[in-house]
């Protein structure tokens, strides 16, 4: 079965392509269901052979180029833009003067390999160090620093699974829920593979879970925060607190986010593609879908300036709700549960998810005790049919069937007995 699951992460980090979904989505169904099998036997491991595994199935994607997504070429961009000193918020890459162009990319392969050449960053400070980091080492050379980002990667999630595994620990839950964290197919194939952040999201997350209790959560929650800023919506979560520091300390957040710009001159350009990436991007979205046919139907046109905000001030009110639910009752696994739902609400009223956007859920959710996280990691992977044949075109049926699925296993999920209770009816 080990053997099975190795294999199939090597397909994935050498020759399955994203335009071809019969064999991708063949692949990945085989593989989470090897996964499945294999996290369900491992209570008898002990932690160390659990992160032996983890690293062991990481390790095809140390010498791989990302085949599902080029947002790195976009990573070595700002790094090595970083390196010349030139504020990446300042100019889009098409519209950077020639001489630093040659400079940073004097053979085009980066320019020619990037999906928002028109749009200027939208990665944060946090990231730009990071960016430029791996720049300084990776010294020009494109393998090496693409071997570098698959190398640190692996290492965050090797730290994110130590952290979950203590907060499991205190928890008294399984450990095979450290495995359906460790060994997860889309986990490993879009953070090591694919190099999408949501990993390192998710460490500094449970990181900030396990030190809940003294106020050095909070600079792992700000550490996540300058990473990207969707843990942000986790806010409300003090108002469950009676602690006025803890009020203080998130009222500080979005302040310590904005105050990590101060060092860049010009940043308009970020909130600018920022801005434009919720007005105008749809993807795989659910709830905004149906309030987009809505709003064709009522206007004639798509409403996404007027829905978009709508939806996200249902959230905030949705929020406050979770985090005002049972207030006085303060538990380690009461606090995991209200932050999976308010980021399983934010991300069903997004009018845009990637499959790894749901990484930071998937490892909250396994601690709270909840599976629709693991699900989801499975269903999503659907996404992939848009891109079928090199031409991208959602398709709805495979979208209606996600979130179909997904919805029913939320509700059992959190209604474990409702479905006992339709087939005694029935």
């Amino acid at each position: 079965m080990i053997s099975g699951v190795f294999g199939l992460f090597i397909l994935f980090a050498f020759w399955i392509e994203r335009d071809d979904f019969v064999l991708l989505f063949s692949c990945y169904s085989l593989l989470f269901g090897l996964y499945l099998l294999l996290s369900k036997k491992v209570n008898a491991f002990s932690l160390n052979r659990i992160i032996v595994l983890a690293i062991l199935f990481r390790l095809p994607f140390l010498f791989s180029t990302p085949a599902l997504s080029d947002d790195v070429y976009r990573f070595l961009w700002d790094g090595r833009l970083m390196l010349e000193e030139q504020n990446p918020y300042l100019y889009t890459p098409q519209d950077l003067p020639l001489e630093l162009k040659v400079r940073i990319d004097p053979d085009q392969e980066l320019f020619d390999s990037l999906n928002s050449a028109s749009y200027y960053s939208v990665y944060t400070p946090f990231n730009q160090l990071i960016f430029s980091g791996v720049a300084l080492l990776g010294a020009g050379n494109f393998q090496w620093a693409m071997f570098i980002y698959h190398l640190i990667y692996l290492l965050v999630d090797v730290i994110a699974i130590y952290f979950l595994s203590k907060v499991l620990l205190l928890l008294a839950m399984p450990r095979s829920r450290i495995a359906f964290y460790a060994f997860n197919p889309l986990l490993i194939i879009e953070a090591t593979g694919n190099l999408h952040l949501e990993g390192f999201i998710f460490c500094f997350l449970i990181a900030a879970v396990y030190s809940a209790k003294s106020k050095l959560a909070f600079l792992w929650f700000y550490a996540a925060a300058l990473l990207k800023l969707v843990p942000l919506v986790l806010i409300p979560l003090v108002l469950g607190s009676k602690k006025r520091a803890y009020y203080l300390l998130a009222v500080l957040a979005p302040i310590v986010v904005v105050l990590s710009f101060i060092p860049f001159s010009g940043i308009d350009g970020f909130w600018m593609s920022l801005s434009l990436y919720f007005k105008n991007f749809e993807f795989n979205a659910s709830i905004y879908y149906l309030a987009r046919e809505l709003g064709f139907l009522i206007s004639g046109y798509n409403m996404i300036h007027w829905i978009g905000p709508i939806l996200a001030g249902v959230f905030i009110l949705l929020a406050i709700g979770i985090a005002f639910y049972r207030r006085n009752e303060r538990n380690l696994l009461l606090l995991l549960k209200k932050a999976s739902l308010i980021l399983l609400a934010y991300l069903l009223f997004s009018t845009t998810i990637h499959p790894w956007y749901i990484i930071p859920l998937l490892g909250l959710s396994l601690a709270a005790g909840f599976n629709f996280g693991i699900v989801w990691t499975y269903l999503i992977f659907l996404s992939y049919s848009h891109y079928d044949g090199a031409d991208f075109q959602e398709n709805y049926i495979f979208i209606a069937l996600e979130y179909v699925l997904l919805f029913a296993f939320i509700l059992l999920d959190l209604k474990p007995n409702l479905f006992k209770k339709i087939a005694i009816q029935g």
